[in-house]
């Protein structure tokens, strides 16, 4: 990771301890059993009353190994080793554990007794889990994140809390450190004109020269896009919204638009599954992933009446091994609509 977004990163979770484990596969280890003592990603010293309440870290989750070889209850694809293990000691009343993300992810920890609690959607209106323990045992929690689908990396923030104040429900990162206003005089702006800087590696005064014009007469704009990113998308801006997949950091390419447009349409078509980030100096970030969910993986954003400006367009990609490659379309208006790509069902647990 480069330093400008180690710095980002750091700008959002400030004094709370953050780490990054990356989910990793290993296709000889068929279940985590074939290992009896597996280590993790992260171990942490964790304490009734401790300091770092909510503890955050990010981390993609995911892997090869199917969850219900655990316990037949639990779904979804982990890692051959839990992305975290965590020593609690003391008295609570409870310990809420949840996977805060903008996709579909699944949940699985054991327990010290050696048993397993599993979770998949909190409800019907929200697709990330979340387990409460009631009084926590003293002993080993070993937690694992899951995706539906073998192989996925699904980014995202687990949270750990034994405060009441803070669930899945009203989980907000972006209110949990309250910063003073700098002067307006002394603020340097992120971005110009000329310059997109909304995320972190691009600098303030850099110039850039948009690949393209697009008006209200232009006819669909087409190029040819390869992405072998390894950035979270959601690592891009401060916004509270959370994209998917993995980016470049750098646009893929940047698009002037020139005049008053009704619509702003940003396609993709692939051969795998991809996502798209679209950021604005005064706007955004725009996220897609399926056009259309469980008909078109292929991502589609449509902006409604876009400012004029430079609208940098991230490709991402979810398969860390395989470099993506497909025609990225931008049009004026909502004719053009990318090829149908079949999703991948998930598999039966």
């Amino acid at each position: 990771m480069n330093k400008m977004l180690a710095i980002g990163l750091a700008a959002l979770l400030a004094v709370l301890l953050s780490g990054t484990a990356l989910a990793q596969t290993d296709t000889a280890a068929a279940t985590p059993a074939d290992n009896p003592e597996p280590s993790a990603y992260l171990t942490l010293d964790m304490q009734a009353g401790f300091v770092l309440d909510p503890f955050l870290v990010s981390l993609n989750g995911g892997g090869e190994v199917d969850a219900s070889t655990l316990d037949p209850a639990c779904v979804g694809f982990i890692n051959d080793k839990p992305v975290m293990i965590a020593n609690w000691s003391g008295e609570a009343e409870f310990l809420d554990i949840f996977f805060y993300s903008d996709t579909d992810p699944t949940l699985v920890i054991q327990l010290p007794d050696g048993s397993y609690a599993c979770a998949d959607d909190a409800n019907d209106n929200l697709l990330d889990p979340e387990l409460t323990l009631a009084n926590p045992a003293t002993g080993q929690y070993k937690i694992w994140v899951g995706s539906y689908d073998a192989g996925d990396l699904i980014p995202g923030l687990l949270v750990i809390t034994a405060n009441g104040d803070y669930s899945l429900s009203n989980f907000a990162p972006g209110k949990l450190i309250q910063r003073p206003s700098i002067p307006q005089e002394e603020v340097q702006p992120l971005v110009t004109d000329e310059a997109i800087a909304a995320t972190a590696t691009v600098s303030a005064t850099a110039v850039i020269a948009p690949n393209a014009t697009l008006t209200v007469d232009s006819g669909p704009i087409t190029a040819t896009v390869t992405t072998t990113g390894t950035v979270p998308a959601f690592m891009l801006t401060n916004s509270d919204t959370l994209c998917s997949g993995m980016v470049e950091d750098f646009p893929d390419y940047i698009v002037k638009v020139s005049g008053e447009l009704d619509n702003l349409r940003v396609a993709f078509e692939g051969d795998s599954d991809a996502t798209l980030v679209v950021i604005h100096k005064d706007g955004g970030p725009w996220c897609a992933d399926d056009a259309e969910a469980t008909v078109n993986a292929n991502p589609l954003v449509d902006i409604a009446a876009p400012a004029a400006g430079l609208y940098g367009i991230f490709v991402g990609r979810f398969d860390a091994e395989m470099p993506l490659t497909g025609t990225l379309s931008i049009s004026a208006g909502i004719d053009v609509k990318p090829a149908i790509l079949e999703p991948v069902a998930p598999a039966a647990p």
